[in-house]
């Protein structure tokens, strides 16, 4: 019987602590069907399509992460627009707001999120939304403009409760799980076991996030196994069958890695 494979649906193989092509040679060997790199400005954006020609079993998505929202300026829209369009792009993202530093500009993290939000909807694909302490806003500015967004969303790496996870599941999203939810008194265990299993997304978010038992170090691709069997301990299953369903429901969400 030939092994199940994981989607890491969110990993950074542009970031210079990970070395993407000893990731790519050893895909098959560590259990990776396929994965999506994803971008946190333009100079990821435009690395990241780069190393998605390395392999047919990696994709890519373009994006401001709302750290990098100072330095976002609209005229990237424009630059980002055109790598979405190639076959290998998957996302919008990882845009959105975080509001966890002191030295938080949300004017700029919000003009940044709202006019990546027009990308989304004129490059027609889904959405990669970053979320951290900026619940309400971010429920606000998706519900302000859900029209845009008509190919779904993931909350990737969500942190927060059930009440705002089944907001954002009633808007058609996804919920993605990192190797957080191995940590001790984590409460997402729970969260997992009682949401629908069909918008239910694993991924590693490498080089960050490792899961237990490699806490500390620099996470890798190959970790996402972990978080796979944390998530089949919540639903009391075996982790082929967590593989069988986030596979499919990675392969529902990001359409064009069909």
């Amino acid at each position: 019987m030939q092994m199940k494979k994981l989607i890491d649906t969110h990993a950074h193989l542009c970031n210079d602590l990970i070395d993407a092509n000893e990731v790519i040679d050893n895909m098959e060997r560590d259990g990776l069907a396929s994965l999506v790199s994803v971008s946190y400005d333009i100079k990821a954006s435009r690395k990241n399509f780069e190393i998605s020609k390395l392999s047919d079993k990696v994709f890519f998505s373009v994006g401001v992460h709302p750290s990098y929202s100072r330095q976002f300026d609209i005229v990237q829209i424009d630059e980002m627009f055109k790598l979405s369009k190639d076959k290998k792009c998957v996302a919008i993202g990882e845009i959105g707001l975080d509001y966890h530093y002191e030295d938080t500009c949300k004017d700029s993290q919000k003009f940044a999120f709202i006019s990546q939000l027009d990308l989304v909807e004129k490059a027609n694909l889904p959405a990669i939304f970053h979320l951290r302490d900026a619940y309400e806003d971010m429920f606000e500015i998706i519900k302000q403009n859900t029209h845009k967004i008509t190919k779904s969303a993931v909350m990737h790496c969500y942190s927060g409760d059930l009440n705002y996870a089944k907001k954002f599941i009633d808007f058609g999203y996804y919920i993605s799980f990192t190797g957080a939810i191995s940590y001790k008194n984590s409460h997402l265990p729970d969260l997992a076991k009682v949401l629908p299993r069909d918008r239910i997304l694993v991924e590693t978010d490498c080089p960050y996030l490792t899961p237990v038992p490699h806490r500390g170090k620099i996470n890798h691709p190959r970790n996402i196994v972990y978080v796979a069997q944390r998530i089949a301990e919540a639903w009391g299953v075996e982790v082929d069958e967590v593989k069988e369903v986030t596979t499919r429901n990675a392969l529902t969400l990001f359409a064009k890695m069909n």
